[in-house]
């Protein structure tokens, strides 16, 4: 955003502020005597003296109505996959299954070929195939990413299939005992009540055998500020300048791979739906891959095999779940280098970004990959990181609290070795300590230093730039800690409760209409999307609420939380900070409902979720207007 978006909404603000002290002390008046602050219910899922956070149902009266069963979908019909790959001494081999040779026609023959990415400076989204090879039972495999394709006596092509494999390397001369392995397992837009209320066999599993973070809280809006905060310790801000993120590849970009790495883990990273990758999404992506188990080329070439689409989202890809080619991946990773310390992180998108009821779906399927003797043997000397980013975003769920509330607690579970829990007893007691109090991602980046410290007594940890004040799980937590220290923006923080109030007063429809004026003046201040968008004027105020009082550099202050229906349609949620007569807008005014149909005019994300395009007519006078100074 330039200088000049800054300096435009800014000054917006302080015309209002001026405004607002001058004009308005009666509606000040009424407003604070006319709504007492609230009084919250006693069920908590954290009860700190400076932060409690309400502990939901996982469905609530208000949010009923949205939940639902989906059934899985079948992403080969009734066929068995044909191809599969087994390891032994001698290598890793992919192989057919014969007895299922005949579902798919007579006299079927197969090859093997190899994908490889190819290293250009455009966006990371091109992918080479060697020659085919033919092979009769099995075939030895050299690369960690492979297509087989079969056909049948008439050459016509009846099956096809991708395969990521973890190739054996060598297992390390000597063995540190005092290295711990990481994986981190995520599951995108998924919070914890709704992760208990669509997988429950998932969350019955993971809450009876890992420790659950219940203070969790979000940092950002979306992957990025979140996932990219627990990985390098910095804010989206932070990332976007120090990668360059939107001119430049992101190999020079600290992310902590990188410190695994530079102490002989083997690293991984897989992630699916591969137009809106954590690290391609409005990105040139990585030149050099940036751990050595990597898999968007995997990805991609899954893709390329045919989509079956379930809800807007990649589901199948190929004869195949998407999902579950992320699992299998990360089991394989695990078990193959067991010996080896390892870090990976392996993410889904393909069954939970886009409605809130798809992940039950996947619920067996989820628990299937815990529950697996071979992965779970293979963890043993492993800290497991199950989590997610945030809750849903988007649509008519976020229009309720329940909905803001979700929205900001993701899930997180951590599996700890046992191991761990005999060596370093009082780092353990802080971790358990620790599940009842406010925690965020910069904290888990802090923990993965830590473990690398634990690993290397000479290495030196990197404190989280995002987050001075923050704190490894194994350090303890005070018990005042505040969404300020933890550097969590009051617009994302679950400590602070909110009381209705009336949304048609005066007073908070000049609020709301200061929010838009900023919105506005972002949108007139990019050219040239001035003639590309709508302005927005104010339709209605769907709901406000007003925090308790909170103490800030000695001062009294009061949080509102507006969610804004505007014309041209869209939703709006913004947080205000009142202090002593002063209101200023608290982060970004976020957009609730889906933008994607409304904003194809402009490119960039920052654009995208403000701009609502005008329709032809509309941007052809508006173009007219501007040439002539109408």
């Amino acid at each position: 955003m330039s200088k000049l978006i800054y300096f435009l909404f800014f000054a917006s603000i302080m015309v209002f502020i001026i405004y607002y002290l001058s004009d308005n002390s009666n509606d000040q008046n009424i407003y604070y005597k006319k709504y007492n602050f609230p009084t919250f219910k006693t069920k908590y899922l954290i009860n700190t003296s400076t932060c409690k956070i309400p502990s939901l149902d996982p469905i609530t009266k208000e949010i009923k109505k949205y939940v639902f069963k989906l059934e899985p979908m079948k992403c080969n019909q009734d066929l068995p996959v044909l191809s599969y790959v087994e390891k032994n001494n001698q290598g890793a081999f992919l192989k057919i299954k014969e007895n299922f040779k005949s579902l798919y026609g007579k006299n079927i023959d197969c090859c093997m070929m190899n994908i490889s990415r190819v290293v250009n400076n455009s966006k990371e989204n091109d992918i080479r195939y060697s020659s085919c090879i033919f092979f009769e039972n099995k075939i030895k495999i050299h690369s960690d990413t492979i297509k087989v394709v079969c056909k049948d006596s008439r050459k016509k092509e009846v099956y096809k299939n991708v395969h990521m494999v973890a190739l054996p390397k060598n297992p390390p001369d000597v063995i540190n005992e005092s290295k711990f392995s990481v994986l981190l397992v995520g599951i995108d837009t998924v919070s914890r009540p709704a992760l208990m209320r669509t997988m429950p066999k998932t969350y019955k599993y993971v809450n009876e055998n890992y420790l659950s973070l219940k203070g969790y809280n979000k940092v950002g809006s979306n992957t990025l500020p979140n996932l990219g905060g627990m990985l390098s310790g910095k804010t989206k801000k932070q990332i976007q300048e120090t990668c360059h993120w939107n001119d430049r590849k992101l190999d020079n970009c600290s992310f902590i791979w990188k410190n695994f790495k530079s102490q002989n883990y083997i690293t991984g990273y897989v992630e699916d739906e591969s137009t809106i990758s954590t690290f391609n999404y409005y990105s040139l992506g990585f030149y050099e891959a940036p751990t050595d188990f990597y898999g968007r080329h995997y990805i991609l070439g899954a893709e390329k095999l045919g989509i079956k689409d379930y809800l807007n989202m990649d589901y199948c890809t190929g004869p195949e779940n998407t999902g579950e080619r992320i699992m299998n991946a990360a089991k394989d990773f695990s078990t193959t280098y067991k010996i080896n310390k390892y870090f990976g992180l392996f993410w889904m998108n393909s069954f939970s970004h886009d409605d809130i009821n798809l992940p039950g779906t996947m619920d067996e399927k989820v628990l299937d990959f815990f529950t697996d003797k071979d992965f779970i043997e293979s963890i043993e000397d492993t800290f497991v990181v199950f989590f997610s980013d945030h809750g849903f975003r988007f649509g008519d769920i976020r229009f309720t609290y329940t909905g803001w509330l979700e929205e900001r607690m993701p899930f997180i579970f951590i599996k700890v070795p046992d191991r761990f829990k005999g060596m370093f007893a009082k780092e353990y007691s802080n971790l358990l300590s620790n599940t009842q109090k406010l925690t965020n991602p910069y904290d888990v980046y802090l923990t993965l230093q830590n473990i690398l410290e634990i690993g290397d007594e000479n290495y030196n940890a990197v404190k989280s730039e995002a987050c001075p004040k923050c704190y490894s799980l194994f350090q303890e937590i005070p018990e005042h800690r505040t969404c300020d220290e933890a550097a969590v923006e009051p617009h994302m923080c679950t400590c602070t409760g909110y009381s209705p109030i009336d949304p048609k007063q005066d007073l908070v429809r000049n609020f709301s209409n200061f929010v838009l004026t900023g919105i506005n003046d972002i949108i007139k201040a990019s050219y040239p999307t001035t003639l590309l968008c709508n302005l927005y004027k104010l339709n209605r105020v769907y709901s406000a609420g007003m925090s308790e009082t909170f103490v800030k550099n000695n001062e009294n202050v009061h949080y509102v939380l507006l969610l804004i229906e505007t014309v041209p349609e869209a939703m709006f949620e913004a947080t205000l900070e009142i202090s002593n007569g002063a209101v200023r807008l608290v982060g970004e005014a976020g957009r609730l409902n889906k933008y994607a149909p409304q904003s194809y005019c402009v490119d960039g994300k920052d654009l995208k979720q403000y701009c609502h395009c005008m329709s032809g007519m509309d941007y052809l006078k508006n173009l007219f207007c501007d040439y002539l100074g109408c």
